[in-house]
């Protein structure tokens, strides 16, 4: 019983002496990496796309962009067109998670095609 103790206690050691000298390895490939041109380039790649997304989101043009988009949703919301098309998707995903066999999601996509058509009707 000691030998079998032993020749695992053997192998143990041997296993974590080889994955301590491939640890080592591999910090050692990264620390190579991490000083290269390579990584260098990337570094100095990466801080300059950064720099100029962030100009590009405090520009004026974006903050033009943004509040048109934020009109134009208002604008969307308050009509009666999207009014219908909600108010179908909702009431098509109450009977559809109802119905067995329907689902929820099918009901929706029912009531956003019914909704739309009723919109239609009424232009």
């Amino acid at each position: 019983m000691k030998n079998i103790f032993s020749q695992v206690s053997n192998k143990a050691s041997e296993y974590t002496t080889v994955t301590m000298e491939k640890a080592k390895e591999a910090v050692q490939a990264v620390n190579e990496f991490a000083e290269s041109e390579t990584a260098q380039g990337m570094k100095k790649a990466a801080n300059t796309a950064t720099r100029t997304v962030k100009e590009i989101s405090e520009s004026d043009a974006a903050k033009a962009i943004g509040n048109a988009a934020k009109n134009t949703a208002v604008e969307a919301v308050k009509s009666d067109f999207v009014k219908q098309v909600a108010a179908g998707a909702a009431t098509g995903a109450v009977v559809g998670s109802v119905v067995p066999f329907f689902g929820t999601v099918t009901g929706a996509t029912v009531g956003v095609a019914m909704g739309t058509y009723k919109a239609f009707i009424k232009m």
